[in-house]
């Protein structure tokens, strides 16, 4: 006879775990689903070079594009710094892309420090990174 155990938890019980993008209504920039999923594998196989987890230091925000998406992990904390995980960053990028597509969006993720970033995925011709809807 053979035993499965199952095991629940509550939403928000793990860390750096959230279920729902935020995204961005409107037109603002034109951006590639295949660019969104590109730039997705580009943090997933740390071609930046970044060392994870990532330090997002106070007040800052980290950005690359690839073709006509943008990728930004901002911290808006005026004093406190926090690092990120990359699975987590990966997982805020598959949900802003599976939940908001070619419109683009913004996802919270935890720190180690239990600070809040955001991940958010806007067109590379909008510019600066930002959180909020422009």
């Amino acid at each position: 006879m053979r035993y499965t155990h199952f095991v629940a938890a509550a939403a928000g019980a793990f860390p750096g775990a959230a279920f729902a993008a935020t995204c961005f209504s409107g037109s603002f920039g034109s951006m590639s689903s295949s660019d969104e999923w590109a730039i997705r594998d580009d943090v997933a196989n740390n071609v930046k070079g970044w060392g994870w987890p990532i330090e997002v230091v106070a007040a800052s925000s980290y950005a690359f594009t690839h073709g006509s998406v943008q990728f930004c992990i901002s911290n808006d904390y005026l004093f406190d710094n926090t690092h990120v995980a990359q699975g987590d960053v990966v997982g805020a990028i598959n949900n802003i892309v599976d939940q908001c597509g070619e419109l683009g969006g913004h996802y919270t993720v935890k720190g180690d420090s239990g600070l809040s970033t955001e991940v958010s995925i806007t067109p590379s011709s909008y510019g600066a990174c930002f959180n909020r809807s422009p």
